[in-house]
């Protein structure tokens, strides 16, 4: 696109936004005090509508992203909105929906957004989503010139819509995310994964209802490197916590597929997982995937220019008390989430396995965005009395139930104002991020 036509560009943009949905984040930069009043009323506004879409229900969170959807055709002609269906036989109506905004010009760089593969934790990457389909992808903040954007929304419907971690078949689609083409019948990796700190503690985490004084128990017996063990996955037991499947689930077989066919022409990529639960309260934490050990220089030399990259899309300066990047960065304190705790089958090693050309070639930026709501023992604690009670609840009770998931959606999603406002600040500040990366590749 011709550097003159991009302001008329962006504000037409903007204003078919602003019309076809009332509430949208800004990213523009005042630059005169009429300005600055405007931007402080924009940002009140976009306070509570941030809070407003944290505490929207599924059905709504839907409606919203179909508005978004809309919009962005009147925009883009080219823009692709999709919906894949992955129902379960509880609700046939479930679907992942996707938007994809192709690059103005060239296509060159990739953003990739995705929400909710642990469905209770989709609500702040709905409201990340959604300021990114909104004025910040409009503005001349994030140039569209030479890069496209992939939203995929709720990538574990059922789970969303529900309040469980979990999808309709009990499986941890992020412990599930290995690659569908080679990952069929026994091949399937789970299948050669033993965890044997989760055979441990299985009489812990499956045997019933459990107390925060019998996790920190366990943590003082076993220690913190066994317990983030047993929670890295395990391919076992259908009803315990974190279990992987026995085979790549539809959901992660879908998202494979679109992205696989979308991402082909592109150079570089910025994946962005959007995650809550774990780490710092209130603060965006970017978790990278460690550097296997024996890997090549070129690999090598792929993960020191991430790092660099990361640095520069999140400036700690800029990040002071709203985000962080793990190992590199600190926004202040709060529970550390240990560079020791990885996981199997995560969908952001899955696009760095493969795209390891696009990695070794260009740059393959591909985090999990973690939003810390409370303590770790505390959300171990709920979501291993939700899923107790989720497979007896002939035992619990319907009311006992509906009280755990409510115990659960609130320590994923917490209703705390300021917990709210830096979530919503940090939406902002992740479009500052992504248009880093569009500008710098």
């Amino acid at each position: 696109m011709q550097t003159r036509w991009k302001p008329f560009f962006y504000a037409a943009v903007a204003a078919t936004l602003a019309v076809t949905v009332a509430i949208g984040g800004g990213c523009a930069t005042a630059e005169s005090p009429d300005e600055e009043t405007e931007e402080g009323v924009s940002e009140v506004r976009a306070q509570v509508a941030g809070a407003e879409l944290l505490g929207a229900s599924y059905d709504a969170w839907k409606a919203r992203f179909r508005e978004r959807a809309d919009a962005w055709k009147r925009i883009e002609p080219r823009t692709e909105v999709g919906r894949m269906p992955v129902a379960s036989a509880d609700d046939p109506s479930l679907g992942i929906d996707y938007i994809f905004i192709p690059a103005a010009a060239r296509a060159t760089n990739l953003v990739v957004m995705s929400s909710g593969i642990h469905g209770v934790e989709a609500p702040a990457g709905v409201l990340f989503q959604d300021t990114l389909l909104g004025d910040c992808a409009a503005t001349s903040t994030f140039d569209r010139s030479e890069t496209a954007i992939l939203v995929i929304h709720a990538m574990n419907p059922s789970g969303a819509k529900y309040g469980r971690r979990f999808n309709a078949s009990n499986v941890d689609l992020n412990r599930n995310f290995f690659d569908a083409e080679s990952n069929g019948g026994a091949a399937f990796a789970g299948h050669r994964i033993v965890n044997q700190e989760y055979r441990d503690l299985r009489h812990l985490l499956e045997g019933g209802r459990i107390s925060i004084i019998d996790i920190a128990a366990a943590w003082v017996r076993h220690g913190s490197d066994a317990m983030n063990k047993a929670l890295s996955g395990q391919y076992e037991f259908p009803e315990g916590v974190y279990f992987g499947g026995h085979e790549v689930q539809p959901e992660a077989v879908a998202v494979q597929r679109l992205v696989l066919r979308v991402a082909a022409p592109f150079k570089n990529m910025a994946v962005i997982d959007m995650h809550t639960g774990l780490g710092k309260q209130g603060i965006n934490q970017i978790m990278r995937n460690p550097l296997p050990a024996g890997a090549s220089p070129e690999l090598s030399s792929a993960y020191e220019r991430e790092a660099k990259m990361l640095t520069a899309m999140f400036p700690e300066a800029e990040c002071r008390g709203l985000c962080e990047v793990q190992g590199l960065s600190s926004a202040g304190d709060g529970e550390e989430i240990s560079d020791a705790f990885t996981t199997t089958g995560d969908i952001t090693q899955w696009f760095h396995d493969r795209f390891a050309d696009k990695r070794t070639a260009g740059t393959v930026i591909s985090v999990t965005s973690e939003i810390g709501t409370s303590s770790a023992r505390k959300v171990l604690e709920a979501l291993v009395d939700e899923n107790y009670c989720h497979h007896e609840r002939a035992a619990c009770g319907e009311r006992q139930y509906a009280k755990d998931v409510t115990r659960l959606r609130g320590y994923f999603n917490p209703g705390d104002r300021a917990w709210q406002e830096n979530v919503v600040r940090a939406s902002h500040q992740m479009c500052t991020a992504l248009g880093r990366f569009a500008d710098e590749r």
